[in-house]
């Protein structure tokens, strides 16, 4: 009874501070329920009566270029939901929309969040000034009102399809058609982009799936992985420009890449694609190759096992080069042969046409084959190389001794 009484006793001044914890909590708590509830009664009373606005939203838009046809709104839960049956902005139009906006995400993370939206049929196209700037027709300031990589992988369901059309400063209007379904669930991340150029053979096409899973304290660390793929891609005139090429042919791609914490482990497999700047002759390039690299690009690993490109009919293949780079250590280069199967390589090749030292290079008929090239460099020292060579030959030549079968090793800095 003693402990009792001197634990009632101690009561008394606990008990007097309850009122001023307890009731600021109980009255923000209030607030907050009626401004839910408020925000909830007039959202749907608002957003019923929506479709009688269109005829002045319309009215006010239509020096922007703005129109609007069907709308209605709805609203579920604390997001509002606006419905078009079509409508036009400067540079787009689109059919069959609905948009439902992720009021509570979007106040949190500052920026424009949505909850689902669905665009059945989208007409965009982007154009080129004079100055190489890209924009939507008929938008010469947007702003930054729209985040568009933040919308996309934090949205919880997007859905687009449509055609895309470009329109260089100096190169013809280009088509393509696009595709992309985007999904965010408790932070598991999935997508699917298609690209293909309209007109082109049925099929031909690039897309790029992937499914990444953020990371969650403790119990889970960010892992997924992306898979691109091609089939006879092709870009031509203004679309090819958006890219800053005159052509680009990508007959077959397969790119997987796997996300695992903060690295990335991936292989690339091109083979035939041709890559044309300007009015450059052609390129013709195949890459096959797998490494990793760490998310904030500190460290990385790069295995060659075969790249091959040709200019003019020219072919030079490179084979099982790897290349490794850190931050603190630096960067190491190694190719065992410069050329495929150890073949000699003609310097002459190697100089710019039309050049003294081409000319005199052409006459001596310098060849050799060369081994074991390493390269290394780092943040603060010169790049540091070296490369084997043997049966170097040299004709004879305004007086120069030829020679053959010579063996050495080629090292310095630069």
């Amino acid at each position: 009874m003693t402990l009792s009484s001197n634990s009632a006793q101690g009561d008394p001044a606990k008990a007097s501070m309850a009122p001023y914890v307890v009731r600021p909590i109980f009255v923000i708590v209030t607030v907050f329920v009626l401004l839910v509830a408020l925000c909830q009664i007039g959202g749907r009373i608002l957003f019923a009566q929506l479709s009688r606005f269109e005829p002045y939203l319309n009215e006010q838009l239509l020096e922007r270029g703005v129109e609007l046809h069907g709308l209605e709104g709805d609203w579920r839960f604390l997001n509002p939901v606006v419905k078009l049956t079509s409508g036009v902005v400067p540079g787009a139009k689109f059919t069959d929309v609905k948009v439902e906006f992720d009021l509570l995400e979007s106040l949190s993370r500052n920026r424009l969040i949505l909850r689902y939206a669905h665009f059945g049929d989208l007409s965009a196209t982007l154009v080129q000034d004079a100055l190489g700037a890209w924009s939507l027709a008929g938008q010469r300031d947007a702003g930054d009102l729209i985040d568009w990589p933040e919308l996309g992988w934090h949205s919880d369901q997007l859905e687009v399809a449509g055609t895309l059309r470009v329109k260089a400063f100096d190169a013809p209007l280009s088509e393509l058609n696009i595709r992309a379904e985007l999904s965010n669930f408790g932070g598991r991340h999935r997508g699917i982009v298609s690209l293909g150029t309209v007109g082109a053979c049925q099929g031909c096409s690039v897309i790029a799936r992937y499914s990444i899973e953020e990371s969650l304290l403790w119990l889970r660390e960010r892992a997924g992985g992306a898979v691109v793929q091609s089939n006879n891609f092709e870009l031509r005139d203004s679309a090819a420009e958006l890219l800053g090429l005159a052509r680009l042919d990508i007959p077959q791609l397969d790119t997987r890449w796997r996300l695992l914490g903060d690295r990335f482990f991936g292989a690339v497999a091109l083979d035939s694609a041709v890559i044309q700047i300007d009015e450059a002759e052609p390129v013709a390039l195949s890459l096959h190759t797998n490494g990793w690299i760490v998310d904030d690009a500190s460290a990385s690993a790069l295995s060659v096992d075969e790249v091959s490109f040709s200019v003019a009919g020219s072919r030079t293949v490179l084979r099982k080069g790897l290349v490794n780079y850190d931050r603190e250590a630096g960067g190491h280069f190694w190719l065992p042969h410069l050329l495929a199967d150890g073949s000699t390589l003609d310097l002459g090749q190697a100089l710019p046409e039309g050049s003294k030292g081409r000319v005199w290079v052409e006459r001596l008929g310098i060849t050799a084959e060369f081994r074991n090239f390493h390269a290394y460099w780092g943040a603060d020292q010169p790049v540091n190389y070296r490369v084997d060579y043997r049966d170097m030959h040299a004709n004879n030549y305004e007086g120069i001794p030829g020679f053959d079968n010579l063996t050495g090793k080629l090292q310095g800095y630069g």
